[in-house]
């Protein structure tokens, strides 16, 4: 978050964690192999990413204007049904040549996501209740949680302190 992103605020979070005793192996003020730690400074590495997963057909380019997801939440919110996104998108095919899109990650349908969680055990989402969540907005700019999991498979990340009110979030 470019707006939030302060060099006291950074500070503040690595001496937080220090007080709390917990230390790493690798990162800043320690240094090592993955560096650069800022994710701005890894905008490179994403991009190499989100290009190999359009490859593969793992993720597509998506045009739909803000007034159209906005009218797609508005009926879901009206009807009681499902808020996400409708993959109006995703077989579409539109490549580089489209101009400015998002890039949506392809979530397979109805397929179990899980991970063990060391306080509250074995977690499990059906795949269906996600949408196809978007990975890079149009401007160029990752998300938080694409970019997260590229650093964390990167950097071979074995373990992840998140608050409760995050769990919804790691299925993405």
């Amino acid at each position: 978050d470019e707006d939030r992103n302060k060099e006291e605020a950074v500070d503040a979070i690595l001496e937080g964690l220090s007080w709390l005793g917990i230390t790493w192996d690798e990162g800043p003020g320690v240094g090592g192999p993955n560096a650069p730690y800022r994710q701005s400074e890894r905008l490179d590495q994403y991009r190499a990413v989100a290009d190999r997963l359009l490859a593969e057909g793992k993720a597509y380019r998506c045009t739909c204007s803000v007034e159209r997801l906005t009218q797609l939440r508005e009926a879901a919110k009206e009807s009681g049904g499902r808020r996400g996104y409708d993959g109006h998108c995703r077989d579409r095919k539109h490549g580089p040549e489209v101009g400015p899109a998002a890039i949506r990650l392809v979530v397979p349908a109805s397929e179990p996501v899980e991970l063990f969680d060391l306080i509250k055990g074995q977690v499990t989402w059906d795949s269906a209740e996600l949408d196809d969540f978007i990975l890079v907005r149009p401007d160029g700019m990752p998300m938080y949680n694409f970019v997260v999991a590229c650093d964390d498979v990167a950097m071979r990340i074995t373990h992840v302190l998140r608050g409760d009110e995050h769990l919804n979030n790691t299925p993405k």
